[in-house]
């Protein structure tokens, strides 16, 4: 018994049928997951882009000279006083407005020290996984331990900032 040219063509969309199904499941799944990720509220948007340069500490101290010993930021700022001015002329005193008395300014006193506040997120984690971040990410594990955790702490504090 020779089979028709029907047959043939069920047993052949019979054998692709699966294939062409779980291609389209596949293009559906991958749709929606693309489609996700640009909705995702955690990727970071390109204008919030934050370039870091890792420097050592000789480097950090040629930009960034330490301040001087007796330098704190909870001392309040010393004013120079200014001389009084001098009495003017009598010929100067029709021509010119007396000048307004200036008073020293003298910042207050702070009362109570600022008070920490805690971050509610890690941000730097996500940060590092931007692929526009990969120089400082694949140049972390070269640092030593101390620096490491100096470099990755302060980048989470300028995150933690903006």
């Amino acid at each position: 018994m020779m089979a028709g040219r029907g047959d043939v063509r069920r047993r052949h969309v019979e054998r692709v049928a699966p294939y062409l199904v779980s291609l389209l499941v596949h293009a559906i799944l991958l749709a929606l997951i693309a489609l996700t990720a640009k909705l995702s509220p955690d990727a970071p948007s390109p204008g919030e882009t934050l370039s870091v340069e890792i420097v050592s500490a000789q480097q950090f101290q040629e930009v960034a000279p330490i301040a001087p010993k007796d330098w704190s930021p909870t001392r309040p700022m010393e004013t120079v006083p200014t001389p009084p001015p001098a009495p003017p002329g009598p010929s100067e005193a029709r021509l010119t407005p007396a000048p307004p008395q200036a008073t020293e300014l003298e910042p207050a006193p702070l009362e109570t020290p600022p008070k920490w506040r805690s971050a509610p997120k890690i941000l730097s984690a996500a940060a590092l996984s931007d692929p526009r971040n990969r120089q400082a990410k694949d140049s972390l594990p070269a640092l030593q331990s101390d620096a490491r955790f100096e470099q990755l702490c302060n980048f989470e504090a300028s995150l933690q900032i903006r």
